[in-house]
């Protein structure tokens, strides 16, 4: 059993990490003038921290805790943690793909970055229904019973715990991160060509400007 006084100071590390995230995501909103990536990441930061530090009534203490607050919790945790998720692979995604194809990308960052239809699924969808199959089967299974079960928040537990975590925070999350690695790969070599023809159109036009300084040297003369 972890001694209180860990958990606490766990509980309030990361209760200032998340504080202290904030001004760099007002930073980094204000540079991109991109407003709604950072809020919703940080949103969902929040709402995850402050559902584990609920907690805290308990001495965060699982074992202790209602099993209404322990399903809230657990729904909470799993909603926030993938809105988290999807927001990461929204930006990974939209900047990656605005280096990649310049030309037919949108001009600027912010507009690179903007709002589109289709990423409510990644943000919003997704999340939910990962959430309603995950608590379908943590409840049919009786997998929120905390009995024996050390840790500081409420999680998915009993012979079928594998099932629930499926379509939970254990397997979904892997599958962006695979999926970015892959279209990492893909991207490098088109990126690297990308980089050569601005390279060499950089060269140009430096040869250009000095000619043309140097004409116009030779003409004032």
């Amino acid at each position: 059993m972890l001694d209180h006084s860990i958990k606490l100071t766990w509980a309030i590390l990361c209760t200032t990490g998340t504080i202290c995230t904030w001004p760099v995501l007002w930073a980094l909103a204000r540079v991109t003038n991109c407003w709604w990536i950072p809020m919703t990441w940080g949103s969902a930061l929040s709402v995850t921290v402050f559902a584990f530090d609920l907690g805290l009534i308990w001495d965060l203490d699982p074992y202790e805790f209602p099993v209404s607050f322990c399903l809230a919790q657990m729904s909470i945790l799993n909603i926030s943690i993938m809105v988290l998720c999807g927001t990461t692979t929204v930006w990974y995604y939209a900047a990656l793909s605005a280096a990649v194809w310049p030309l037919t990308a949108p001009s600027s960052i912010a507009s690179a970055l903007r709002w589109r239809p289709a990423y409510a699924w990644l943000v919003f969808g997704l999340p939910v229904v990962s959430t309603v199959l995950q608590m379908g089967f943590t409840v049919q299974h009786t997998a929120y019973i905390q009995l024996g079960h050390d840790g500081t928040f409420c999680d998915v537990t009993g012979p079928m715990w594998y099932v629930p975590k499926l379509f939970g925070y254990g397997i979904i999350p892997l599958m962006f991160a695979t999926a970015g690695v892959i279209y990492t790969a893909l991207s490098i070599s088109r990126l690297k060509r990308i980089m050569g023809v601005k390279d060499i159109l950089r060269s140009r036009l430096k040869i250009e400007t000095r000619s043309q300084v140097l004409l116009t040297h030779l003409i004032l003369l």
